[in-house]
This record gives C-alpha cells, structure tokens and sequence, in this order.
C-alpha cells in the first residue's frame, strides 16, 4: 500500500516555534516538534505503540481566516449647540476598533493511513491582505507589509495547523468543530431603553461596516440599526484613525486576540440574541493561539 504525504515535507525540521512540552497542549511533543519513541526521556507517562508506518494516527487540524472593518466609536451622548436659527451638533471619535467575521475550523482524528515517517509537525501560518480604503472608498495611504492592516482586509490561514503522530488511547479523542461566519458584536433595531435593550434583532451583515451605526448605540440612532454591544473590542485605537497608528506587531497580536475569543468562545452567530455588553457564547473550546507562527 502506497505511503501518505503530510502536507509538506519542508516543516519536517522547522524549529522557530517552541512546542509544547508532555503535560501541555498537544500531548507529547518535544522542543524539535517530534514524538518522543517510546521509553526516551520526554516521551511522557503514556506509552506510544512502536513505529509500523501503518497507524493508527493522531492527525489534528486547525484553521482560522477573518474579515476586518475597522469602524469609529463616539460618546453615547453628543453635544449641542442651540441658536435661534440653528442647531449644531458636536461629537468626536473617541477611538476605532475592528469588526470582525470570523470562520474557524478544529479536528482531532484517528488515520490509518501509511506514512513514511513516525510524527510531523506542520505550524500555522498567515496571510494578510489589506486593502487602504474603508467601506465609504476613502483611502489612508498603503497598507501593504505586516505592519499595516488598514482600515478593512482579511487575514488567512496560509498553511493550517497540522499534527500527526502515534494514536494514544490512553488521552486522544476524537473531535471535529467549525463555525462560519461569527461576529465579534450584535445588530438591533428600535431601541427604546438602554436598560432592557433592543426591541428586535437584525443580522450582523445588515450593518457591516456601516460608520453611522457604529459611531453611537443610542441617541443619534434611535429607532434605526445600530450595534449593540461591540465586544470583544480588537485593535483597537484612541482617536481619529490614520496609518501612523499602526505598529508592527498590529497582525499578530489581532491574529491571536482573535484566535483567544475563539478558544474562549466569546463572538456571536448570525441573528443571535443577547443584552447589553455581553460576550457571545459561541467559538471552538480546542483552537489553541499556541499553534500559531509569525516568523
């Protein structure tokens, strides 16, 4: 029977992320992202069957990709200045933060496939693709590098976590989970008392990077869409935004605080209800930011 390819040899080595060690995360890697063989110091306290080729295996998976918009925020109440022939309205952005959809996907399966080495190890990594206008086509100057997201763009998984070593019986079960299309925030409409909160609930994408609906949850929008409940807050940024707000570990850090809402199932599904700011219910308990690599 021919023998299976992982999906690329050249991560067989790949040593510039640091595994977890016996007791954590993945069970039983070493720090060169091998499987100890059975009865060598690091193998752990269970024992993994001899190396056949034949399995059975423990193959894990893991992907997450993101669409961003970032969008301003207000204060709840804005200023006003009353004349007898005008009235002027004053407010100013307080800070920006990103909304976000997100789609991510975790498995841990038994293979009895043949492979032709004992364990590998495949890290996850990321792409970026930002674009330098927001949604109303003004533009903040080049986005491109992986210092700049840019006011809206997407983030990818460019190679998926792959794992795969001996099957332990002893702690491995089997597990498959993925979401489409959860939102860091709530969309509502009519709302009437910020105590009991809106009278009806309207899907997420109606208000996608809508800045009129983001700018204020209430006073400016009575009774029209508005977000309800912009949290968790990612990337966020004081004041106005421009490009020269934007740091060099931007990505990463909005890659794992994304990845961490994931684990800690923060975000909320399509039409989902919820009061106040509150944290959704939904995410993937098994995605592991520790998977990730940024080199």
């Amino acid at each position: 029977m021919p023998r299976r390819q992982d999906p690329t040899e050249t991560y067989t080595t790949k040593t510039d992320l640091t595994y977890p060690t016996s007791g954590t995360g993945s069970p039983y890697i070493d720090s060169s992202g091998m499987v100890p063989t059975s009865g060598t110091s690091g193998a752990g306290s269970a024992t993994l069957a001899p190396y056949d080729g034949s399995g059975p295996w423990m193959v894990e998976r893991q992907s997450l990709k993101f669409d961003y918009v970032r969008v301003p925020r207000g204060g709840a109440y804005p200023t006003y200045s009353i004349g007898l022939s005008s009235v002027d309205i004053f407010s100013t952005i307080m800070y920006t933060s990103l909304e976000v959809r997100v789609t991510a996907s975790y498995s841990k399966v038994k293979d009895y496939n043949f492979y032709s080495t004992s364990s590998f190890v495949q890290p996850q990594q990321f792409e970026i693709i930002a674009a330098s206008g927001d949604p109303s086509g003004i533009t903040y100057g080049g986005a491109s590098g992986v210092s700049a997201m840019g006011p809206q763009g997407a983030v990818i998984t460019a190679k998926e976590w792959y794992f795969r070593r001996p099957w332990n019986s002893g702690v491995d079960v089997e597990y498959t989970k993925a979401h489409y299309n959860l939102f860091n925030y709530l969309a509502a409409q009519g709302v009437t008392n910020c105590t009991y909160g809106p009278s009806s609930y309207v899907n997420q994408e109606h208000v996608w990077g809508d800045f009129n609906t983001a700018y204020t949850t209430f006073s400016l929008n009575w009774d029209k869409e508005l977000v309800y409940g912009l949290k968790p807050m990612f990337n966020e940024k004081p004041g106005p935004y421009s490009l020269q707000q934007e740091t060099p570990t931007d990505v990463w850090t909005t890659v794992n605080e994304v990845g961490t809402a994931m684990s800690n199932e923060d975000y909320w599904g399509e039409d989902i209800h919820g009061l106040g700011n509150s944290l959704g219910t939904s995410g993937i308990d098994k995605y592991d930011i520790s998977r990730h690599n940024f080199s």
